[in-house]
């Protein structure tokens, strides 16, 4: 009953919310400041004082505007010593005001910047603008700083920032015939700091509203079904919405004929971090609804007590570690992350990369380094300490740090077969990633990344990830849409070819049992493969239903996903006859519930995948 209670007060505070009437004013809040202290939506966070730009700036309702802010002429750097201890009544949180960028007249940090400042764009000229000011600075001396605001008209604030927690200053204003207002700041007369100190921490701009033309909209992204999440984990459900100030969330465990209140929620706080009750169930669906606009997951989803954990290790160097990437999520690895945890909240990421590495800094402990190389072994990085955290996968991502060092090619391969055997020889399924372009001056150092290239496919061909094709020029340089602007790293786009590329290799396959990876397009089920005996001791026989085959991949792994045994045939037998296969087991293999990845290849190329649960009896 409380629960009932609960869900329809939670209902009727929603609907109060939801019915009310939008303020007079729409307001945009801008934080100024550093990437580690940003402000949770709805603020606006720029972070970097030199080219800093939000095109789309959002408003206090958390809707896109259409306006924009840009850095057009550079601050030094941000800083972190403003006040913790705002004046509630101005209505800016700490994280807001304990950063700010700040520029000084005289030299400091190597610069010297008599202004700084940025401008609002693509705004409605026919409006007059309200822009607030906050700047603080934990200090004694005068701070005082200047503000030329420049639209259809000039007007000048001055603002002392030492120590300041509750005074700002406002001016109001339409912009020039470009839509814009331009933000000029410098010392003011009482600024005594010995460098010409100046400081903004946040901004309010205010407006009158002006209603949408754009209908409300409301769209469940996830869960969409398939999914395997564990009671306790916290995966996220995610939703996209246009034009709705709250949504409610709600789950059901029977399909949809009751359902349980979640939390009711501003638009914007998707993606929303839920702790998955203890419901379990296999009917689960989650439900996102505006009033009358409602959003279901299109498929069921599974809630288990079930507690397995199946780790993946990345092993590798910058582009591994992150380099390139704003923000950080934005990097491979943790979109990869994201993906698998978000589809299976068994899987766990492990990430050992660290900048700078070769193929020497990751090999297994002991071993012997040839005279020639002055690279120690990191043993908190390598494939010793990966296999430590008991993997069923480790991904291994050496882009191109080894030909740097001048390390060939026929070098490089003597390590990644070791590292590949190392890992294999534990059941650990491995995967080797290909070089990636780097605009190297040495044609030789290129020459090498093509040489690698060819070893790598050539000798892992069903384990090697291909990080080189689509990202590579005919130079063997990074495409210019891919480069982070070093001719080293990639970019955002970069990093988000080589996570499809990872996700395309499918190495949740044979994935973290009992989960079987479930997606919306998947090939159809191998057509009632029978696998007998079961219990089995040593021999297996495989029975395919549909013998329209030219190709059969069989995988033997254990309930962590560990690969025991595994089987390529490139013949079916005839209609009616078994496939035969006696897996080879280690040698103290206990009696254990195992299971059979069945995929297979027709003529027309298209693939099919099964998975059968086989009991091994023990020898």
């Amino acid at each position: 009953m409380t629960g009932i209670v609960q869900g329809l007060m939670a209902s009727l505070l929603f609907l109060l919310i939801s019915t009310s009437l939008p303020g007079q004013n729409d307001v945009i809040l801008v934080d100024f400041g550093s990437p580690n202290e940003m402000s949770p939506m709805p603020w606006n966070n720029i972070t970097n004082a030199s080219t800093g730009v939000i095109a789309d700036l959002a408003n206090d309702m958390g809707f896109l505007t259409g306006k924009g802010l840009r850095i057009t002429d550079r601050f030094n750097a941000p800083g972190p010593y403003g006040t913790t201890t705002p004046d509630p009544q101005l209505g800016y949180p700490a994280t807001a005001t304990q950063d700010y960028f700040f520029g000084n007249v005289a030299s400091f940090g190597n610069h010297i910047l008599p202004t700084a400042g940025f401008e609002l764009f693509h705004l409605d000229t026919a409006v007059a603008y309200t822009v607030e000011i906050f700047a603080s600075r934990n200090h004694t001396n005068n701070l005082q700083t200047q503000y030329i605001l420049r639209g259809s008209s000039t007007d000048t604030l001055y603002l002392d920032a030492a120590s300041n927690t509750s005074q700002v200053v406002t001016a109001t204003l339409k912009p020039d015939s470009a839509g814009v207002i331009a933000v000029v700041m410098t010392v003011g007369p009482d600024n005594n700091s010995a460098n010409g100190f100046y400081y903004i921490n946040a901004m309010k701009v205010s407006y009158p509203h002006i209603p949408s033309s754009e209908p409300p909209a409301l769209v469940l992204k996830a869960p969409a079904g398939g999914e395997f999440w564990q009671v306790g984990k916290t995966p996220k459900v995610i939703w996209h919405s246009t034009q709705i100030s709250h949504v409610v969330l709600e789950y059901s465990t029977d399909l949809g004929s009751t359902w349980t209140f979640i939390d009711s929620l501003w638009h914007y706080e998707s993606p929303y971090a839920w702790t998955v009750p203890n419901t379990p169930s296999t009917q689960c669906l989650v439900r996102v609804r505006h009033d009358t606009l409602v959003s279901v997951s299109p498929q069921p989803f599974q809630i288990s007590t079930d507690t397995t954990t199946c780790t993946i290790v990345v092993l590798g160097s910058s582009t591994a570690a992150g380099a390139g990437a704003t923000p950080s999520d934005s990097a491979w690895v943790n979109r990869y992350r994201f993906a698998m945890q978000q589809q299976n909240t068994a899987f766990e990421v492990i990430n050992l990369a660290r900048g700078g590495y070769t193929t020497y800094h990751i090999l297994p402990s002991g071993t012997q380094q040839p005279p020639h190389v002055q690279v120690e072994i990191d043993t908190l990085r390598n494939i010793t300490e990966a296999l430590r955290h008991n993997p069923y996968g480790i991904i291994i991502n050496m882009p191109s740090n080894d030909a740097a060092y001048g390390f060939p090619a026929g070098e490089q391969m003597v390590n990644f077969r070791l590292l590949y055997q190392t890992a294999v020889v534990e059941g650990v399924k491995t995967w080797v990633c290909t070089p990636q372009p780097r605009n190297f001056a040495q044609q030789n150092r290129i020459q090498t990344q093509y040489d690698l290239l060819d070893s790598i496919t050539t000798t892992f061909p069903d384990v090697a990830i291909d990080f080189w094709n689509g990202l590579t020029d005919a130079q063997g340089y990074i495409l210019p849409q891919y480069d982070a602007g070093d001719g080293v790293h990639l970019n955002n786009q970069g990093h988000l070819l080589l996570f499809q590329r990872v996700m395309e290799a499918r190495t949740d396959t044979p994935g973290c049992v009992p989960y079987i990876y479930i997606e919306p397009n998947k090939p159809p089920a191998a057509s009632g493969a029978l696998v007998y005996p079961n219990p089995f001791r040593k021999e297996l026989n495989i029975n395919l239903k549909n013998k329209e085959y030219k190709h059969l991949y069989l995988t033997l792994t254990d309930l962590m996903g560990r690969v025991l045994d595994e089987i390529s045939l490139d013949t079916i037998p005839s209609q009616g006859e078994p496939v035969s296969w006696s897996p080879t087991l280690p040698e103290k293999l206990a009696p254990q519930l195992l299971i059979i990845t069945i995929n297979t290849k027709n003529l027309r190329g298209e693939t099919t995948r099964d998975t059968v649960k086989v009991m091994y009896s023990g020898r």
